[in-house]
């Protein structure tokens, strides 16, 4: 029987979140799959208060995925204010690639972005829903359509 959803540690979506002795493990639809240290569990106030916090940690935690869930420690939540989301040319080129990735190699596929999807904010480093279409709006109106 499947466990009903809770708020991801990181930015509050809905997640599956398994709690161990050493390890939580979150599976977010918005942030992907991780692990958060038991540690920064205890000394971090988490989910992130701060919305563009949790944007960055989310964005950051989607760069870490390669293959296996990163581990998150308290060291990384320490140092999220050390880092920004992507500038508007940097947000519109992830855009770009996040389509390029899903086009396979198919650059005359027919694709459908739906700018509410939380995985695109996260993988292209939008701070929410808006900044994807505006994103998008940018790519068109630049003609890459």
């Amino acid at each position: 029987m499947s466990q009903p959803a809770q708020p991801c540690l990181i930015c509050s979506s809905p997640a599956h979140i398994r709690r161990e002795m050493t390890y939580s493990y979150v599976e977010c639809q918005r942030c992907g799959n991780f692990q958060v240290e038991r540690i920064a569990i205890d000394d971090v106030p988490l989910p992130l208060a701060d919305d563009r916090k949790a944007a960055v940690a989310s964005y950051a935690v989607r760069k870490l995925q390669d293959g296996k869930p990163p581990i998150l420690s308290y060291q990384f939540f320490s140092d999220l204010s050390k880092h920004e989301l992507p500038n508007p040319a940097e947000l519109a080129d992830n855009l770009l690639l996040f389509l390029s990735d899903r086009c396979r190699g198919r650059p005359g596929a027919v694709l459908s972005v739906d700018h509410s999807n939380p995985v695109i904010a996260s993988t292209i480093g939008a701070f929410n829903e808006d900044d994807v279409f505006w994103a998008g709006r940018e790519l068109r109106r630049v003609g890459l359509r």
